[in-house]
């Protein structure tokens, strides 16, 4: 009984896996030719499902099934968007020999994995001026110096929440010490 209902399952009979489960006491047996149709049609989408991940597992992938770089709303040295930046943050490439020198570059930083990425991405761009390819230049500047990638903008000196929190904290406190001295003399008043 254990076997067929298995095959139930593999033939997505779930209601009847169900059914027998929750009435076993009324459930003694199958048809033969109920069993035989359940057998073949269970081996018959176990093949299927087996042909089609060896199918999937063996395909190959082209440029064409891959998500292509958008050169235009992204810097193609860190993926990030220029639109979250100010303009005279990111530039846009004007000359040819710039992507020379990018693919250059990875030659001489042989264990870099950013330059790595970089040349990878712009392996298939061979001209960046008429892609609109943009680049922050903080990031093109960190590049050509050897420089590893690092985030934009890091924040220096104390951050503005801090600030912010601690003169909240001590307003809240001077509004309690006036509250407790108009308190206590309220109560001074009282008792007189």
């Amino acid at each position: 009984m254990d076997t067929f209902l298995e095959h139930c399952a593999t033939a997505g009979l779930t209601s009847v896996v169900d059914f027998i489960r929750c009435n076993q006491h009324m459930v003694h047996g199958v048809h033969k030719s109920c069993k035989l149709d359940l057998f073949n049609k269970a081996s018959k989408l176990a093949k299927q499902s087996s042909v089609s991940d060896k199918h999937t597992a063996g395909c190959k992938c082209t440029r064409t099934s891959t998500v292509s770089f958008d050169f235009k709303e992204l810097c193609f040295y860190c993926s990030k968007p220029t639109s979250e930046c100010e303009r005279d943050e990111w530039h846009c490439v004007e000359m040819l020999e710039m992507r020379e020198t990018i693919m250059q570059a990875p030659l001489t930083r042989l264990d870099d994995l950013w330059a790595l990425e970089i040349k990878g991405r712009l392996e298939y761009a061979t001209d960046l001026i008429a892609l609109e390819a943009r680049y922050h230049f903080e990031c093109h500047r960190n590049f050509t110096a050897g420089r590893q990638h690092t985030p934009h903008k890091v924040q220096r000196g104390r951050p503005v929440l801090e600030v912010a929190k601690k003169s909240l904290m001590t307003y809240v406190r001077s509004c309690l010490h006036m509250v407790k001295m108009n308190f206590s003399h309220y109560v001074n008043c009282m008792t007189k």
